[in-house]
């Protein structure tokens, strides 16, 4: 699981390939999630522009920085 796919990557954000089974974010029952996971391997905070269900896989857009974050959400859901 330390080892997740890049797809695309920016100065503001990364596109991964979430797999099936890994929650993007901590909750109940949840042992490692996606963003622990990239945090622990980058070295830093990291922030989720959308979700995924667990089950679900697919491209997920991961911002560098609150910025970041910010515009690519508004874009996303406008």
């Amino acid at each position: 699981m330390n080892s997740i796919e890049i797809l695309y990557e920016n100065d503001e954000i990364l596109i991964i390939n979430k797999p099936a089974q890994l929650a993007v974010q901590k909750g109940k029952n949840i042992k490692k999630s996606l963003i622990e996971v990239l945090e622990e391997n980058m070295k830093k905070k990291v922030y989720p522009v959308h979700r995924l269900d667990m089950e679900t896989s697919g491209c997920l857009i991961i911002a560098k920085n609150k910025k970041a974050a910010s515009k690519h959400s508004k874009l996303f859901f406008d």
